[in-house]
């Protein structure tokens, strides 16, 4: 691509799109290394140009994890203070929120300029507009979600209007359902995913968004909510709920049984899987600057801190998503996502100067060592259901693997993941055991080494990190995810037979029971004494398999919003939130994330009427 100097940036500011992580502020654009070239004459040249940077924003989108996932009932606080996501007492102004806000608009202004410029150039319906229409069509789909009604923008802003009013809800839906289905039905993309290609959009992909879209639409418009504090609502209608099921069955090319979920999450079937229906793609060897700086850091933000990565051999988790107690107790004996979630043993490193030996060894020796059972142990966790003998076999069999020798982690140790104490366990290299608790609280601070870590996101190939430096792919969409939606579709419709048929083809590949009534699903929180008496529904069976399916995918947030079930669970589960009160200080529930002040105040449209309730 030429360089541009971009020299101005108004337009994109006022529709709050202005501080985003990629160059994005060209919307008068001027070539100085070609003669002078304007916008036009460089982009109806070249409208793939600007999908570079549509699909680039797309990684900051799909990267902003903690608006995703906090302030739900999976995730506490490790080694540091709660975060206004977590207990709800953000405020209209959020860097979080202002960036996710931001990006996605200006993604949306990419997609709306590649649309103009691949329209003057190859005519109405071309594969690179319908990319691009497929990226502001995700785009406001992801707004609607975190922030509601948002202002509705489909042509490519290049004057300083300042003039952008929000768009209620149903138009919104109606118009991204519309496009959508237009783009399937005269489709110039590809049917599936492209290895060779594997970040283009697909017609399997369009089908994906259409089903979400429709799901979301069909709870927003079609069910009413009576009681929030106790997940209660009425459904009013099921044509999206419709729709949403035809749609996650058109999207359903291949079997969920043709590969474990293990094998899904294996790095070197990124680009491969036939289980991902669409992906936003890193690439280390294209990355144009230094490599430690680039990527994302996915990896880094769920689970439990090491020590520096240099001293310790590991990676360096943020410490502000770990396991909550629902989370430890959501997997079924047997379950094997919990193996394919969750680093459940941590190697140990040996020295290297006064560092650790970095990447055979260590947290990466797992992937990259060619005989990991020869490696030391650091940390080795152990599900809820383990007793505390079968651990203290394990540690006895293994007792020299537990011992430090000259490795640089101090106090090789196993956790049993129980509530509301954690069994704490040490052998010696006799192999005696030596067993102690702690409470869940004291082993979520712990500043060496304590809460699992998610192995989803990992890139073996990793440099010595410190925060970003994973080019793992982000999955937007898979098989599992359209199973799980069209369960949910079904259900609404009061189709418990097909949800149920839907639910057991997860569960199957799983390795868990099937299950056909909701009295047979026994959920192993509810063993728990502040949980026992609770009563589950078809509903909260559904999402807590979405939650094992897509544990640390930057799901959660979302799907509890959409199926009314927010403040309920927060209230049930979020130990930061005591009461339904906390998430209502002034008076009205934050079932949405705060528009950012300075974007209302950029916007002649909107004034503070429009900030969402409970800011």
């Amino acid at each position: 691509m030429k360089i541009l100097k971009y020299k101005t940036i108004a337009a994109m500011l006022l529709i709050g799109a202005a501080l985003t992580s990629c160059s994005s502020d060209f919307l008068d654009a001027e070539n100085k290394s070609s003669g002078g070239q304007n916008d036009e004459d460089f982009f109806s040249k070249n409208p793939e140009s600007m999908m570079v940077y549509a699909f680039s924003t797309l990684q900051s989108i799909a990267s902003t994890v903690d608006i995703y996932e906090q302030g739900t009932d999976l995730y506490v606080a490790n080694r540091q203070s709660k975060t206004q996501l977590m207990d709800f007492s953000l405020s209209s102004s959020h860097a979080d929120s202002k960036s996710l806000y931001a990006n996605c608009y200006s993604a949306i202004l990419y997609a709306n300029g590649a649309i103009k410029y691949a329209n003057a150039k190859y005519g109405a319906t071309s594969e690179t507009e319908q990319q691009a229409r497929f990226i502001r069509d995700y785009c406001y789909y992801v707004l609607t979600q975190q922030f509601g009604p948002v202002p509705y923008i489909d042509q490519y802003v290049q004057n300083a209007s300042r003039d952008y009013p929000r768009t209620d809800l149903a138009t919104i839906y109606g118009k991204l359902i519309e496009d959508l289905t237009d783009i399937y039905d005269n489709c110039k993309l590809p049917e599936t995913m492209n290895p060779s290609n594997p970040g283009k959009v697909s017609k399997q992909a369009v089908a994906a968004l259409l089903a979400k879209v429709n799901l979301a639409a069909g709870w927003d418009l079609e069910t009413t909510a009576t009681d929030l504090e106790n997940g209660k609502y009425s459904v009013n209608g099921t044509k999206y709920f419709k729709e949403a099921e035809q749609w996650a069955g058109n999207a359903m090319i291949g079997s969920l049984s043709s590969m474990t979920f293990a094998d899904m999450w294996k790095q070197e079937n990124d680009n491969t899987n036939p289980q991902v229906i669409f992906s936003v793609q890193f690439n280390k060897e294209n990355y144009p600057g230094d490599t430690g700086s680039g990527g994302h850091s996915l990896q880094n933000n769920f689970g439990g801190y090491y020590g520096t990565t240099k001293a310790s051999g590991c990676k360096n988790p943020g410490s502000a998503n770990s396991q909550s107690v629902k989370s430890m107790y959501l997997w079924e004996k047997g379950d094997q996502r919990f193996d394919a979630t969750y680093m459940t043993t941590v190697y140990n490193a040996t020295k290297n100067g006064s560092d650790a030996v970095w990447g055979t060894e260590g947290y990466y020796g797992y992937y990259n060592n060619p005989n990991p059972d020869n490696l030391k142990i650091f940390i080795k966790y152990f599900p809820w259901y383990t007793t505390v003998d079968e651990a203290k076999a394990y540690m006895t069999a293994n007792a020299g693997r537990f011992q430090q020798g000259n490795c640089v982690n101090a106090k090789p140790r196993a956790f049993i993941l129980t509530a509301p104490n954690v069994v704490w366990l040490t052998v010696d290299a006799n192999g005696n055991v030596t067993q102690q608790t702690q409470t869940v609280d004291a082993f979520d601070s712990r500043a060496d080494g304590g809460c699992i870590s998610v192995k989803k996101w990992d890139d073996k190939n990793s440099d010595i990190i410190d925060s970003k430096n994973d080019y793992r792919n982000i999955v937007i969409f898979s098989l599992a995810d359209m199973y799980l939606t069209r369960a949910e579709a079904r259900l609404m419709q009061g189709n418990t037979s097909g949800f149920y048929e839907d639910i057991n083809v997860v569960r199957s590949r799983a390795g868990v029971a099937p299950i056909t009534n909701i009295a047979q699903y026994q959920a192993p929180y509810l063993q728990l004494e502040e949980y026992q008496g609770l009563q589950l529904t078809e509903l909260d069976l559904l999402l807590d398999e979405c939650a094992r399916e897509f544990y640390a995918e930057n799901h959660r947030f979302m799907d509890l919003r959409r199926t009314k079930q927010l403040v309920k669970y927060n209230v049930l589960f979020n130990k930061y939130v005591e009461n339904a009160a906390a998430m209502k200080p002034k008076g009205e529930y934050k079932l949405y994330r705060p528009i950012d002040q300075s974007i209302i105040d950029a916007n002649d449209a909107l004034g503070i009427e429009d900030q969402n309730p409970g800011y």
